[in-house]
């Protein structure tokens, strides 16, 4: 009897052990490859065809699992948009958040159809809609107003994936998250040469107007109440001018925060050659109505002045969706405006003030 027991406990355990073992085998036979990128240094990826692990150095700590390819997704915010757009990937989009921000005429069409379903407002989407349409997949981007609902899609297992471009600070980086894009959806070829486009016509201007010797000076945004908050010297923005050939006012300043006070951004940006970034305003009369003491500056009186309406729809604004793919066009805009000598062409993202 006993030896009967004996060989009953060993047959089980041999039994366990080789289960154990298989399974072991199995995860070693998962191979993920290391997705190399080359200007953003915030996305680690791997993967294969079926799967991908990534996190990014933004907010996890930990690799986040996601089977491939995505073939449902909802979308909350308009720069997720452009990266689908531009990977010809639109069918697979089955909700997106404050439809009236949405510039795309082919999905504001599937929207006003029903194909594509509203959601709710950014920071107070519908969840019980969202479970209900199943997607593979909930884009979103870090929000506090957000981290309850994310919490509890993740909590019904609707992954959420926080696309967190806007804090890249260089336009390429930012850019470059559509190959994290190609990878989710099985479209990495697609991705990696619409960004080899784009990344080659960007550093073509780049080399050209650096080298410019005449470099205006330039002043960024408005005020919002008693401070001007500026970028500083670090910022995707400041590249941008840096980039296009010109000079940022406030390039000298450090601080991760400018918010300076009238008086103080009048005494150095006074004589400024040119003033981008003025707000949705389109005439200088709108502009002068918001405060008086903008008349005061020379970019004012030269009617110098560009603000990012050129392409604009309802309340949609493109600069926020398709401008996140194309920098190389936002930077075409800004040589057009730094240095009107060269040969004009109408501007896309931006429009001057009259």
């Amino acid at each position: 009897m006993v030896k009967k027991l004996y060989v009953v406990v060993f047959t089980l355990c041999l039994v366990f052990f080789i289960g154990c073992k298989k399974i072991q085998s199995d995860n070693k036979n998962i191979e993920l490859e290391i997705f190399p990128f080359l200007y953003t240094k915030n996305i680690e990826l791997k993967n294969n065809d079926t799967l991908a692990q990534f996190r990014f150095s933004f907010h996890d700590n930990q690799f986040k699992n996601i089977q491939l390819p995505l073939k449902k997704i909802i979308v909350n915010g308009t720069s997720s948009l452009g990266f689908l757009e531009a990977l010809d990937a639109r069918e697979r989009i089955i909700g997106v958040s404050n439809p009236h921000y949405v510039y795309d005429s082919i999905i504001r069409e599937k929207i006003q159809k029903g194909v594509i379903k509203n959601i709710g407002n950014q920071g107070s989407v519908d969840v019980e809609k969202i479970v209900k349409l199943k997607p593979d997949a909930f884009f979103s981007y870090s929000d506090p107003n957000m981290i309850k609902i994310h919490q509890k899609l993740e909590s019904l297992g609707i992954p959420v994936i926080l696309i967190d471009g806007f804090k890249e600070t260089t336009p390429l980086a930012k850019a470059e998250w559509i190959k994290f894009f190609g990878v989710l959806l099985n479209k990495e070829e697609k991705a990696t040469q619409f960004f080899k486009q784009v990344e080659t016509q960007y550093n073509q201007l780049k080399t050209h107007y650096t080298s410019e010797k005449n470099k205006p000076t330039v002043l960024v945004d408005i005020m919002y109440g008693d401070v001007w908050y500026l970028p500083n010297n670090q910022s995707f923005l400041a590249k941008f001018i840096h980039d296009a050939g010109g000079n940022y006012i406030f390039k000298e300043e450090n601080n991760t925060t400018l918010n300076f006070s009238f008086e103080r951004v009048f005494r150095k940006a006074q004589k400024a050659n040119v003033w981008i970034n003025a707000s949705n305003i389109e005439k200088l009369k709108e502009l002068e109505a918001k405060n008086h003491n903008y008349t005061l500056f020379d970019a004012f009186k030269r009617g110098e002045i560009y603000s990012l309406t050129g392409n604009v729809k309802d309340e949609a604004n493109n600069y926020f969706e398709e401008g996140v793919v194309r920098p190389d066009m936002i930077l075409k805009d800004l040589t057009q405006i730094f240095h009107p000598s060269e040969k004009v062409q109408e501007l896309k993202f931006y429009k001057k003030l009259k």
